[in-house]
């Protein structure tokens, strides 16, 4: 059998439909692995040191905000005490755009719009700022916590509350005089009240 004209016209726009449509397919595909999807969800503040650095309210790609909140808390807390250049810039990871916060050349996390709390007003570039802020003052009172003085003014208010403590207590509770004249100065005043009656 000769294949005719019209046959292989159709064989022809048959694999070129076939083509067109798996490329046509795989490259949906493509574009959708590739994109980074943030969608709000439950809140989630990162607090290091009782301080609150930033809330989240985006999962991105999957993960909450409470998960995110955690691994940003670890990596401020791993952070050196110094050294670290804390700073913002703008950041886009497959076709997701927000902010990046570095310390020196590690990125500590990214916020994105929809982080933001959509009644506050407060820009994505705002939230970046008061965030490195926030960092830096917390890398500041861990260094401060660490300097010697700083550690031995804090040991000599301690020994010096638990010598007053051990004073009072050696004090008061061995001499049985101030025992007899606490005792007998409540117990007159009951009788007092009790013989007026």
């Amino acid at each position: 059998m000769k294949p005719t004209k019209r046959g292989l016209g159709l064989l022809c726009a048959f694999l070129v439909w076939s083509v067109a449509s798996t490329t046509a397919s795989s490259a949906q595909t493509e574009g959708r692995a590739g994109t980074l999807e943030a969608r709000s969800t439950e809140p989630a503040a990162v607090v290091v040191w009782n301080r609150p650095v930033v809330v989240l309210r985006a999962s991105i790609d999957g993960i909450s905000p409470r998960e995110r909140a955690e691994g940003i808390r670890r990596r401020i807390e791993e952070l050196p005490l110094e050294g670290a250049e804390i700073r913002s810039e703008p950041a886009s990871v497959r076709r997701l755009e927000g902010i990046a916060l570095f310390a020196g050349t590690q990125m500590l996390f990214g916020l994105v719009p929809r982080d933001l709390d959509p009644e506050s007003g407060e820009s994505l570039e705002g939230a970046a700022r008061t965030a490195v802020l926030r960092i830096e003052e917390i890398l500041e009172m861990r260094a401060e916590a660490r300097r010697p003085d700083v550690i031995l003014k804090g040991l000599g208010y301690s020994a010096g509350s638990l010598l007053l403590l051990v004073l009072f207590v050696w004090g008061v509770l061995p001499n049985p005089a101030l025992v007899r004249a606490a005792s007998s100065a409540t117990t007159s005043k009951t009788c007092g009240f009790t013989s007026s009656m």
